[in-house]
């Protein structure tokens, strides 16, 4: 009976280990090269709007908008060099609930929205850190999250596993 057991046990695993390969597919939005904001992007973009992106009250809102949208198109907020740190990876917001039928999967998602990937300024990772902390309980009455302090939620095809295994300095969120 060990050896019927043990012979049944290995096939699960390699029928696991295949199933496995067939639900890898490839992350629609993996890019050949870093998504990064570019020295010339840094020194005219990134500079000129990295405190105006932090003061929104400072502004019209269609002003606003503007500035943060050509700080978030070229990329300011993956850029290492302002303390900016994101997720390790692409992760989903709920379930995907997959079957494989006919040598493909298929399968529908059930997350809150789509899968995510959040970059947090210098100013939101010193909050997190003293009001979120890992290593002991939390204050009693944590701060509230300082004016400036960012967390940019980028968004990704479901489900969030295709692209857990990617760089994310190669993704580009298309949503």
């Amino acid at each position: 009976m060990t050896a019927f057991r043990l012979a049944a046990f290995a096939a699960s695993l390699s029928l696991l280990s295949n199933i496995a390969a067939q639900a890898s597919s490839t992350c629609p939005e993996e890019q050949a090269t870093p998504q990064l904001p570019t020295p010339e992007q840094v020194k005219t973009i990134c500079e000129v709007y990295k405190d105006a992106v932090r003061t929104p009250h400072s502004f019209r809102l269609d002003v606003y908008e503007g500035k943060l949208n050509a700080y978030l198109g070229a990329m300011c907020h993956r850029n290492a060099a302002e303390g900016w740190v994101r997720d390790k990876t692409v992760r989903d917001a709920g379930p995907w609930i997959g079957t494989y039928a006919n040598g493909a999967w298929s399968g529908q998602y059930y997350g809150t929205h789509s899968p995510v990937l959040i970059w947090y300024s210098r100013e939101m990772v010193a909050w997190l850190k003293e009001n979120r902390p890992d290593d002991r309980p939390p204050p009693a009455n944590p701060a509230p999250v300082p004016d400036g302090a960012m967390m940019i939620k980028e968004m990704y095809t479901a489900p969030g596993a295709a692209c857990r295994d990617v760089d994310p300095d190669y993704l580009l969120a298309t949503q």
